[in-house]
């Protein structure tokens, strides 16, 4: 309502606050509080869905690149391979895995490959494994495939700068054992296979001759002080001339890779242990000992109040199934020397495992001059025995998942003639 002020205008009547008009204001608040949060809700959503489709079209390709790195077309395998590296940190190792059997196919894959991606470690060591796996099987890829392989060792070295030692050196801490080619009897026919935790011991047999090329192998295993040259932050504590363990097929291939050798194939071990004559140990026909072999019984001998708490009734090998074993436990190289083999090779009998380079399967009767075994695979090799289980015989072998590191494998490297 108007009223006539004292000057003669017009003014308005204060307009009251009443309850309704708060009311009103909490109203509006309440309501602009609501379509904030819905808008927060809806702006959420909205934001998974982007993500989750991200993710799925990101998992997508991730699957349209692993089967890339399947087919036959080495134009296809190598750019997927990088990407997958490279773009979504899958270990190049595992990746090289999944390559096609074919010497020439691997080849022309390798040859392809982005070096940068494929620096690893690891890589490096399975790189050059392939190359020599390659020209071990075709002798008319041979001479570019070990170029290749050259070439691979040279850029890691460059890049890693890990300056390998001369032979001269290293031989003054493992000594390489110069083994002459010729026949040996490879194989045990009345060997039984049986299930091991995650791994298989296969059939030894048929039992045939094996006609092996010359080689060099080292005096006892990998040690600490060896391995940590090429490793600083190995995953396993010990002592510098205990067998270097908890490293991992891939692991153990970089070292011999780095070294100019690899790990021996299965037959090249074998002869090792058993020599011409055939014999049962590494020592010869002589049932085990713990003067000739550290195993299960010596140890539980060497503690008497059992294994991390297992009965110390000489089974101590279940200790390892059931993860309860001690790295510690394996003995310094060359600890039991009454066990060495004629040639003067020591160790190939518990103490550590043993990796090798071969895919594990069944033996092929005709696959009699110098075998690597089957191209492709699940498990690779491993060989000796170690201080959780009972004495191995020097054909006895086993197949493990080749990416576990537990403390119970270890390795030594082996040369062709006149690469060492």
């Amino acid at each position: 309502m108007e009223r006539v002020d004292g000057r003669g205008g017009t003014a308005l009547d204060d307009v009251g606050t009443g309850p309704g008009d708060d009311v009103s204001e909490r109203s509006l608040r309440g309501r602009g509080r609501w379509i904030v949060a819905a808008a927060v809700v809806v702006l959420t959503l909205a934001a998974g869905l982007a993500w989750r489709s991200a993710r799925n079209s990101r998992e997508s390709l991730r699957q349209t690149l692993l089967t890339r790195v399947t087919t036959a077309d080495p134009g296809m395998v190598a750019p997927a391979l990088g990407r997958l590296v490279v773009e979504f940190g899958e270990p190049p190792e595992r990746l090289l895995d999944r390559l096609h059997a074919g010497a020439s196919f691997r080849l022309d894959v390798l040859r392809r490959l982005d070096r940068a991606a494929f620096g690893s470690r690891r890589a490096f060591g399975y790189m050059t494994y392939l190359l020599s796996d390659v020209a071990a099987r075709n002798e008319a890829l041979r001479v570019e495939a070990l170029a290749l392989r050259d070439s691979v060792r040279a850029a890691f070295l460059e890049a890693s700068g890990l300056v390998p030692p001369n032979t001269a050196d290293d031989t003054t801490l493992n000594r390489r054992v110069r083994i002459p080619g010729g026949a040996f009897l490879m194989g045990d026919d009345t060997a039984t296979g049986l299930a091991y935790g995650r791994g298989f011991s296969g059939r030894q047999s048929p039992a045939r001759l094996v006609t092996l090329d010359a080689f060099s192998i080292h005096e006892h295993e990998v040690t600490n002080q060896e391995y940590r040259r090429f490793n600083p932050d190995q995953r396993c504590p010990g002592q510098p001339r205990q067998p270097a363990v908890c490293v991992t097929w891939y692991d153990a291939m970089a070292y011999g890779a780095w070294l100019g050798g690899a790990l021996p194939t299965e037959a090249q071990w074998e002869r090792t242990a058993r020599g011409t004559e055939g014999r049962t140990y590494p020592w010869g026909n002589a049932d085990p000992s713990c003067e000739l072999s550290f195993y299960a019984e010596c140890l539980v001998k060497d503690r008497p109040e059992g294994i991390r708490g297992l009965a110390s009734d000489g089974r101590a090998w279940l200790s390892d199934r059931l993860g309860l074993y001690r790295p510690s436990d394996a003995r310094s190289v060359m600890s039991r020397p009454a066990g060495a083999t004629a040639e003067g090779v020591y160790d190939l009998s518990g103490n550590a495992w043993e990796w090798v380079s071969n895919w594990f399967g069944f033996y092929e009767a005709a696959d009699t001059l110098d075998p690597r075994g089957p191209e492709t695979g699940t498990w690779r090799g491993l060989r000796g025995g170690a201080y959780l289980q009972s004495a191995q015989r020097g054909s006895y072998r086993l197949g493990y998942d080749p990416t576990t590191n537990y403390g119970v494998s270890g390795f030594r490297v082996a040369w062709p003639e006149g690469s060492d």
